[in-house]
Formats: C-alpha cells, sequence, structure tokens
C-alpha cells in the first residue's frame, strides 16, 4: 500500500476561550505508515502530550493508493490506516 499524509494533527482544543493546544503530528505519523505500521494507536505515546490535563483529538488526511481518506477520533483509540 503507498501512503501520503496531507497533514496530521493531535491535540486539545479549548472551550473556554483558552488557548488551544494542537501539535502537528504529520511527520511522525508518515514515518509510521513508511516502516509499514497502518494500524496506529492515537495517544500521548504515539504523539506526545501537547496538552497534558486536557482530553485529545486526532485528526488527518492521508491518501492511500491515490485515494484521500480522512480520520478522526479521540485519544486512546486506534485507527486501521489500511482497512477499507
Amino acid at each position: 500500500m503507498d501512503f501520503k499524509v496531507d497533514f496530521a494533527v493531535y491535540g486539545a482544543l479549548t472551550q473556554d476561550g483558552g488557548k488551544s493546544e494542537v501539535k502537528d503530528v504529520t511527520k511522525v505519523l508518515m514515518d509510521m505508515l513508511n516502516r509499514g505500521e497502518a494500524t496506529i494507536p492515537i495517544n500521548n505515546k504515539t504523539f506526545g502530550d501537547p496538552a497534558p490535563g486536557h482530553g485529545k483529538h486526532f485528526g488527518a488526511i492521508v491518501h492511500r493508493d491515490g485515494t484521500p481518506y480522512r480520520y478522526a477520533c479521540k485519544e486512546d483509540q486506534t485507527i486501521d490506516f489500511a482497512a477499507n
């Protein structure tokens, strides 16, 4: 399978008007996919903790064999980027 990551972000968007803490994890995700890791846990161990004490979310656009797919989930979920 051929993967290309347009972008991937991980972090927390505050709801109280405070500062959002979001990290660009595009390179981390692309490196993992290039190593053949297609099932990836979305958590602080994988991407670091850009917002300690806050629940995080993940979002990405990943092309698989030329077709773009959009991914989003909460912290502590797993995404299989090779699944249909």
